[in-house]
């Protein structure tokens, strides 16, 4: 096994601090919890394997190189992001997509973006109080929801770009 170097190491560390929910993509070892088991990280060691007590009860660390894994999000990374996004302005529901996925390293499984005509046939009729709304989604049985939808109501700047004025949870 040829060992990473250290700005590989801190790079791992910064990418699984302890605490950071993982799910197991893949482990060569007879020892292995199944695939999709998740765990929690305890740490990254200097070979910048990730340590992880699985929810099993196993504590195998995924190896750098070798095994894989992914960060789990939840409700409150997401809400964080609802909060961050304020104030953004994009050129399309693509480009909104596009910003979730840099923000939470491409890990989600689904994620979908798209202009929602009920609601802003309700914004038309004046029935209720924003300019434009979108409808998204991360998809079912994400975060421990059924149905991990939510919307973004933006206005359209004088350049024509949405500028993202609220994010919340449907």
């Amino acid at each position: 096994m040829n060992f990473p170097n250290r700005e590989t190491v801190e790079r791992v560390r910064r990418e699984y601090p302890a605490g950071t929910r993982v799910e197991l993509l893949r482990m060569d070892d007879l020892q292995a919890p199944p695939i999709g088991t998740h765990g929690t990280v305890t740490g990254v060691d200097d070979t910048a394997s990730v340590m992880v007590a699985w929810d099993n009860g196993s504590h195998l660390h995924v190896i750098y190189g070798e095994d894989a894994c992914r960060k789990l999000y939840g409700k409150d990374e997401i809400d964080s992001l609802f909060e961050k996004i304020v104030g953004f302005r994009f050129d399309s529901y693509g480009e909104m997509e596009a910003w979730f996925r840099r923000e939470l390293d491409d890990t989600l499984p689904q994620l979908n973006i798209s202009e929602c005509d009920g609601i802003n046939a309700e914004i038309e009729n004046g029935l209720i109080e924003v300019d434009f709304s979108t409808d998204c989604t991360f998809g079912e049985e994400i975060f421990g929801m059924q149905y991990a939808d939510f919307s973004i109501d933006y206005i359209m700047d004088n350049e024509k770009k949405m500028y993202v004025t609220y994010a919340r949870w449907n």
